[in-house]
């Protein structure tokens, strides 16, 4: 029974001395999974902003350009008569 018992102990202390080894293990491993995604999501955020950034100053400038073609358009007399116009003659 002596040897039954003393493999029960050196089992159940390896267990006690194990499990927390593994818990610590796995618990740095998850911040250091934190960190390294942290760092990537500052560098996105950034470089998100600057996309966002780059899109509103592509949309003004389309708009300026629509309204400059625009305005041409209006300052140029048509040079062909409309449809009506050649129907009645």
């Amino acid at each position: 029974m002596g040897s039954v018992e003393t493999a029960v102990t050196i089992v159940l202390t390896g267990i006690l001395v194990v499990v927390p080894v593994v818990a610590l293990f796995m618990y740095h491993q998850r911040k250091m999974t934190e960190l390294l995604h942290r760092n990537q999501t500052g560098v996105s955020e950034d470089l998100a902003t600057r996309l966002d950034a780059i899109q509103n100053e592509l949309a003004e400038l389309k708009d300026r350009q629509n309204e400059l073609i625009l305005q041409r358009h209006d300052a140029v007399p048509h040079l062909s008569p409309k449809v009506e116009d050649r129907i009645q003659e």
